[in-house]
Parts: structure tokens; sequence; C-alpha cells
């Protein structure tokens, strides 16, 4: 979500300046800072359980995890 705002930004800012401009920006950034401050930041409580096989299993799990989605 932070990737698409700042290359929107990037896009916007990247226009030849005009007498929108100001307000173009200003309606990113409080479109912006609307859906970042409705995200939900309390903590919740999880359950967890051993992984059977121990951390040898949690590593092998976690590198497939990674390589599925490397960007994470």
């Amino acid at each position: 979500m932070t990737e698409a705002h700042e290359e929107r930004m990037r896009t916007l800012m990247s226009r030849p300046a005009h007498p929108g401009l100001a307000r173009q920006r200003a309606a990113l950034e409080r479109g912006y800072a609307e859906a970042v401050s409705s995200l939900p930041y309390e903590v919740r409580h999880t359950s967890t359980w051993p992984i059977p096989g121990g951390a040898s299993a949690w590593d092998d799990l976690a590198a497939r995890a990674m390589f599925e989605c490397p960007r994470d």
C-alpha cells in the first residue's frame, strides 16, 4: 500500500506544475492517511503449538515460504 502511494506521488510530482497540483497532492495524502489510520493495530493473541520436528522443521518451512513469497 505504501509503495503504491509513493508511486502515485512520484507520478504526480513528475508532471508540470499546475494550479490544481496542491489540491491533488492533498487529496492523495488524505486518502493514504485515512486508509492507514483505519488499519487494525490492536494486539491480538494467537494460539501457538510446537511444530513437530522442532527448529529444523521450522527452518525448512520458513525457507519454503520465502521461496514462494520472496518479497516478504
